[in-house]
């Protein structure tokens, strides 16, 4: 009986673990991971979803997942130049999808941040993305801005 409710016990906190989904660094190279000494590490803020890396979907989202999928939370980089596509988290349109170019360097860590702009009316709200050094808070990328090309602001 009491193997009968381990076992149960031992399903249900497998059940519990693949509700909860399950959030890790996306690896964009080839190999066994690297310490993190070697590579730079590059996270999005809350509200930011960072869409494609050099052109390659990769979605990845600030915080812990939600659901029954594996998210991706941070992506491991080796130094060099990248391309990052991202958007405002939860606005998945291709009018809002904006482009900043980083180099990074090995043992650094980054995060892409916003700030929201709220206008006067929805339609012409914007914001404002750019990836910082986390260490020293330098901007390491253009300030960028994403917003409707259909209803620009005054």
């Amino acid at each position: 009986m009491q193997q009968h409710i381990r076992g149960v016990h031992i399903h249900f906190v497998f059940i519990l673990l693949l509700v909860a989904g399950c959030t890790k660094p996306y690896r964009a190279y080839p190999g066994p991971p690297r310490p993190d000494n070697e590579i730079a590490i590059v996270t999005p803020e809350d509200g930011v979803k960072i869409h494609a890396l050099d052109g390659r979907v990769v979605n990845v989202t600030p915080g812990p997942a939600k659901g029954l999928e594996v998210t991706y939370n941070r992506i491991r980089l080796r130094p060099g130049e990248y391309t990052l596509t991202l958007i405002p988290q939860g606005i998945d349109s291709i009018k809002t999808f904006v482009k900043v170019t980083i180099r990074v360097e090995a043992g650094k860590r980054y995060q892409v941040r916003r700030e929201f702009y709220p206008g006067t009316s929805d339609a012409r709200a914007y914001y404002k993305f750019w990836v910082e050094n986390v260490q020293t808070g330098a901007v390491i990328s253009k300030i960028v801005e994403s917003r409707n090309p259909f209803s620009p602001r005054n």
